[in-house]
């Protein structure tokens, strides 16, 4: 691995069970009944009681899209693609591809979306991949989450996936995993999903592999040890252009995300 785990400082936490997530969203309603006074379906099955250790009773949709955004430090343009997985009552489709090769049979393209099973809206898990990995590589993570009535959305963190690696990475790379986690919350909420129903995104639930740990901490509050970067800076451990003011202010300031309560590392 290239990455520096050690320039992060990790807060004390614990780990949050997933009913503290839900209870505020989930009341008595689920797919296919009649519209509670928010428009959102609702029927006298609460999902909460579904059985986590099973699949959940929805099928599973997915897309994505590409995403351009400022990168944190250095305001360049950062362009990306995030995808998302969710609810779906369709009984076939398309299956998604990963990475040009891999195939999800159980992930449909397009296809579309169910009401939300939660009062409030879809809860959201926000995902990030490993090192040299890619947004579906866990997709039997987002396929179960998504069954349950959830909105799965993972950016795809380019210049360390599986095939847009660079070695060693960047220095500002540390602010673009979680930059790229932070885009696409704000592409959930500008509606460029499919999904026209309410995303509950001021509830989130990060997750990561590996590097998207880093991820997951960082978008969460924990402080990167900017004092250690600024020495590795001045000792030539990065190229100059690398340590800009704007980017040592940036890992001075941290890379947290207020829409994001609870964590699973």
């Amino acid at each position: 691995m290239s990455y520096r785990p050690d320039l992060v400082r990790f807060p004390p936490c614990s780990l949050l069970v997933l009913g503290l997530i839900l209870a505020p969203l989930s009341g008595c309603s689920g797919p296919g009944d009649s519209d509670d006074d928010d428009g959102t379906p609702g029927n006298d099955v609460d999902p909460l009681s579904w059985d986590l250790h099973e699949s959940g009773p929805h099928n599973v949709g997915y897309t994505s899209w590409p995403l351009t955004y400022p990168g944190a430090g250095d305001g360049e343009d950062r362009t990306i693609s995030i995808h998302i997985w969710y609810p779906t009552e369709a009984t076939s489709g398309a299956p998604a591809t990963y990475e040009f090769i891999f195939t999800d049979e159980n992930s449909w393209v397009d296809a579309p979306p169910a009401a939300p099973s939660h009062d409030g809206g879809y809860p959201v898990l926000a995902y990030s991949h490993g090192s040299q990995g890619f947004p579906g590589s866990s997709n039997f993570l987002s396929r179960h989450f998504a069954s349950h009535g959830w909105v799965v959305v993972a950016p795809e963190h380019i210049g360390n996936t599986l095939s847009t690696h660079s070695s060693p990475l960047p220095l500002d790379f540390y602010l673009d995993r979680p930059g790229d986690l932070s885009a696409a919350l704000d592409s959930l909420e500008a509606g460029d999903s499919p999904l026209s129903a309410p995303i509950a995104t001021d509830r989130v639930l990060a997750a990561g592999h590996s590097f998207g740990c880093h991820t997951m901490w960082a978008s969460g509050g924990a402080t990167y040890d900017a004092a250690a970067i600024a020495e590795r800076c001045d000792a030539g451990a990065y190229p100059t252009e690398q340590c800009s003011d704007g980017v040592l202010d940036a890992f001075a300031a941290g890379m947290k995300d207020d829409r994001i309560v609870a964590s699973v590392p």
